[in-house]
């Protein structure tokens, strides 16, 4: 066998700036002309889930910047304003509606949220009506979703202390995803993780859960001032700006640089359940979590497979049929 070490180091290359584009939440090389010239976006999604008076400043169609789209078209648009947070930093985009200043019309259908250039953000829209740049609208993030990615991002940053205090300093993140149903974090670390460390790690979390401390964030920090003075982690190596955003979780367990959207306490998280741990790469690992509603609606499934395991034990022999189920006991298909 031969092995292409030089075709191996320039395809990784190249998935490194891929992945480092994807993390910053752009990359003008690849976006379409039509988004390069744009002034950056006002993101107002911090404090709220809508925004007014909203006006187009781009309707994007296969690619190609278009004056105008009519109802029924998928196209992206960027407006001067926006609640909406764009897929960024591992964490997924949101989704929700245009309206009509009055709220009494819906627009436009946003499946997502992307930012095809550094501080642009472009809906991804079916239109429900005919849409033109100049137009206005008021833009609705979906609440209930969006607090489940929140749910799931704050317990990244708990995971991440956690898996520090359990395993190490040396662990550092190497890649995360948050969405509204699940996160996934990806680490440094040099072997399995075993089960009572992840039972340690999943305690500690779960704590700090429970303790439903204040998330703090912090805005507009010098970037001297976020890495020695509050010792806020900075990830992937990156370059950041001047000034940065620090998200400080129960009063310093976690202090990060980070931009996504997050919950105002601990306790609002719920409850944080790992359900999986598994290597990705030499030296890296990955675990994948459930929270809030995710958590609960999977102890609900647990918990009726258990009560079934019980009846089916302690059923009288006659009680069975011969393939050893108890008879007239409904039981859900394993997929």
């Amino acid at each position: 066998m031969k092995f292409d070490e030089a075709g191996f180091e320039a395809a990784r290359a190249e998935e490194q700036a891929r992945a480092r584009a994807s993390w910053k939440g752009g990359s003008q090389k690849s976006a379409s002309p039509a988004f390069r010239e744009l002034p950056k976006t006002n993101f107002l999604g911090y404090k709220h889930l809508t925004a007014a008076g909203a006006e187009v400043l781009a309707i994007v169609k296969d690619g190609v910047g278009v004056p105008a789209a009519s109802s029924g078209d998928l196209v992206e648009v960027v407006l001067d304003q926006t609640s909406f947070y764009g897929d960024s930093g591992g964490q997924t985009g949101d989704t929700g509606w245009f309206t009509s200043a009055d709220g009494n019309a819906t627009v436009a259908e946003i499946q997502g949220c992307v930012l095809p250039v550094q501080g642009v953000r472009a809906h991804k829209a079916l239109l429900k009506e005919n849409l033109a740049v100049g137009d206005h609208v008021r833009t609705v993030v979906d609440g209930e979703r969006r607090d489940a990615i929140r749910r799931n991002h704050t317990g990244t940053h708990l995971l991440h202390a956690a898996l520090r205090q359990v395993l190490g300093t040396h662990v550092k993140q190497a890649g995360s995803a948050v969405h509204p149903d699940r996160l996934r974090f990806d680490f440094s670390h040099f072997a399995q993780v075993a089960d009572e460390e992840l039972e340690e790690i999943e305690s500690i979390v779960n704590r700090e859960v429970l303790a439903d401390a204040r998330v703090e964030t912090i805005e507009d920090v010098p970037i001297d001032v976020a890495v020695n003075e509050y010792h806020a982690m900075a990830l992937f190596g990156e370059k950041y700006g001047d000034k940065v955003r620090v998200v400080k979780l129960s009063d310093g367990f976690s202090t990060e640089l980070c931009g996504g959207t997050h919950t105002r306490a601990t306790g609002e998280i719920g409850l944080v359940k790992i359900v999986s741990e598994e290597s990705v790469s030499s030296g890296v690992r990955r675990l994948e979590a459930i929270s809030g509603m995710g958590a609960l609606d999977t102890f609900r499934r647990d918990f009726e497979v258990a009560q079934v395991v019980s009846q089916v034990a302690s059923a009288p022999a006659g009680a069975r049929s011969r393939t050893g189920f108890v008879r007239g006991l409904p039981l859900r298909k394993r997929s």
